[in-house]
């Protein structure tokens, strides 16, 4: 009978731990497929990108790796939304907030709710979409993130979030939260290390819509 116990517990402590070796063997090729997937995104082989990224997203779910899962559907909700194929984009965005929920990762739950309210610009009206930059922005401010790599980029989701919501602003000709905004905008582009020239180029774009509706606004009073 002693025997028996022994040789279940073996075989329970053999089991478990080749099947953590194995995880661990997916993860990697995880990690792996993304990075290739990243590179031909970045140049333009977007077919190829898309099928790494769907790979990546059926290996995460098949050992429910939730924040593996959150990455690989913010990709593919990315290039479904420049494609114009909206409802998979919102498909994607949607599974990605659910999978960044179950494991309380405010930085992907920030980037969910901005991938949805930008998606939904054209496409609802801006009182609708408004509040999607609001819940971002509520948990872009969360200090606590599940990878403490993603501190490093909180100031950007926090400059792409108030952009956001100044743009919105703006065309709702709600001018003095849109400056508000533009200026909190402008102190975290000021924490990031040698931001790009598209991060400036939209700051400069978004103040100069901003200047353009104010001077609108003074000359029609």
């Amino acid at each position: 009978m002693k025997l028996n116990r022994y040789l279940l517990i073996c075989a329970c402590l053999f089991f478990s731990t080749s099947f953590a070796v194995s995880e661990r063997e997916v993860i990697k090729r995880i990690d792996s497929i993304n990075s290739l997937a990243l590179s031909h995104y970045l140049n333009d082989d977007i077919v190829i990108a898309f099928n790494f990224y769907k790979e990546s997203s059926r290996l995460s779910d098949s050992i429910r790796d939730a924040y593996g899962s959150a990455v690989a559907k913010y990709n593919l909700g990315k290039i479904f939304t420049n494609m114009q194929d909206y409802k998979d984009a919102e498909q994607s965005y949607l599974e990605m907030l659910k999978n960044a929920e179950s494991i309380d990762d405010n930085y992907l739950i920030a980037n969910s709710y901005l991938s949805l309210g930008r998606m939904y610009l054209d496409k609802k009206a801006l009182e609708d979409v408004i509040p999607y930059y609001k819940k971002a922005l509520k948990f872009a401010l969360e200090e606590d993130v599940r990878d403490p790599n993603n501190n490093d980029k909180r100031n950007h989701v926090l400059f792409d979030i108030r952009l956001s919501l100044a743009q919105a602003y703006i065309k709702s000709n709600r001018l003095d939260e849109a400056f508000i905004y533009i200026l909190r905008a402008q102190n975290n582009i000021a924490k990031i290390d040698s931001p790009n020239y598209y991060l400036r180029g939209t700051l400069s774009y978004t103040y100069g819509l901003y200047l353009f509706e104010k001077q609108s606004f003074n000359l029609a009073n």
